[in-house]
């Protein structure tokens, strides 16, 4: 029976790897909208900041090695406005049809220049929008993301489905009805809203693919238990701020960012910590929507920093192992630079520790009941088969 169970556990997982780098590589099929091997459009793009909303914020814009990375930095004020942005409205073509794509990947650089802080205190990480202007509307179209953690300065990829930018908005106002039209994109941007203080993003391309895709979230080494602490404070902190503005969607990828950097941690992180963020991300990709995801990545910060702290914690949910438990090596997990990626759902522990999702936090972790001897060896094949099929 173990033999059978581990041998599932093995191939599903070998599927589930080979899913999930397929379609990870930048394909001559797909379409370089911004920077990689075509370069920046210095011209084409424009810093626009919410003083025409009474706002204080600043923006700059550089490019760097040759034209091929965008600096966009700056500092965000909450007083009377809030974001500052890049925009472009100069397309391939006019309108650009996207309807064949399955979504973008941003290729953004992540080290020490995009953290902040000092050796004890780690800032948030730095959630953002990508923006779609859409001819056929009065809306812009939006999907949210967060600026990946590393310990040096490396690559990171982030996939934004096209289905994720569903957050119209005009002027403050929402459209909970509206859609964007991805055969009549006329322009995009990117911003930084609601994150009080200095911020900096390195991008180095926009793509549109064809394939969905997954990429595995950068290993952070973290210096020490103050350092974690701090950067799960600040997350709440920051997060909060944003949540509060109803973007829902940018909470949810700053917290799941964070949970990405602890569950996969190469240093200063336990492995009950580990193990409690993987939980709390199993169970939240298996949630759709924003608010309630949010909510799920906000309750796991909670315990894996009331853990970290040695004090007793303020939640109790169903889903989350406490820490004797997550520390065992059965929750663990590989993690994603997006919840919206594609294996996401399939790629996490919860799968096979019978984690189930229901309304709302009605989220529940059963014990695993093994298969009848006399059917595991007929019915394991063929879930393998089905799982490598759907994936």
């Amino acid at each position: 029976m173990h033999l059978y169970y581990h041998a599932f556990i093995l191939l599903a997982s070998y599927c589930i790897i080979i899913s999930a780098n397929q379609g990870n590589n930048i394909t001559d099929l797909d379409l370089v909208l911004a920077g990689g091997a075509l370069g920046w459009d210095e011209g084409a793009w424009n810093v626009i900041l919410d003083g025409v909303m009474g706002g204080r914020s600043t923006g700059d814009m550089a490019f760097e090695v040759g034209g091929g990375v965008m600096v966009f930095s700056g500092i965000i004020s909450l007083d009377g406005g809030g974001f500052s942005s890049v925009r472009t409205r100069s397309m391939s073509s006019y309108p650009l049809d996207l309807s064949e794509f399955a979504g973008v990947v941003i290729e953004i650089e992540v080290g020490t220049h995009s953290q902040g802080g000092s050796s004890d205190n780690l800032n948030s990480p730095l959630g953002m929008q990508l923006q779609f202007d859409d001819a056929t509307s009065s809306y812009d179209y939006s999907s949210a993301f967060a600026v990946p953690l590393g310990s040096e300065t490396e690559l990171a990829k982030i996939f934004l489905p096209m289905g994720s930018f569903d957050r119209a908005s005009r002027f403050g106002y929402l459209c909970s009805s509206c859609a964007l039209d991805p055969t009549s994109i006329s322009g995009m941007g990117l911003y930084v809203l609601f994150q009080e203080g200095d911020f900096e993003v390195r991008v180095q391309s926009i793509t549109a693919v064809r394939e969905a895709a997954a990429f595995p979230a950068p290993r952070f080494a973290f210096g020490s238990t103050e350092q974690l602490v701090s950067l799960l404070q600040n997350t709440v902190d920051a997060g909060s701020v944003v949540y509060n503005q109803s973007y829902y969607a940018m909470c949810a990828a700053m917290y799941w960012t964070t949970l990405s950097a602890v569950a996969v941690a190469s240093a200063g992180v336990t492995d009950a910590a580990k193990g409690v963020a993987c939980a709390g991300m199993s169970a939240t990709a298996r949630l759709d929507g924003a608010l309630d995801r949010a909510w799920a990545l906000r309750n796991t910060i909670d315990a894996v920093l009331s853990d970290a702290s040695g004090s007793v914690r303020g939640i109790s949910e169903g889903w989350l192992p406490e820490a004797a438990v997550a520390g065992n090596g059965t929750y663990e997990c590989e993690s994603w630079t997006s919840v919206d990626a594609r294996d996401v759902r399939f790629g996490l522990s919860g799968l096979f520790e019978g984690i189930e999702v229901g309304p709302k936090f009605d989220i529940v972790s059963k014990a695993k009941t093994p298969f009848p001897g006399a059917v595991t060896g007929l019915l394991i094949p063929g879930i393998i088969m089905f799982l490598c099929w759907l994936l």
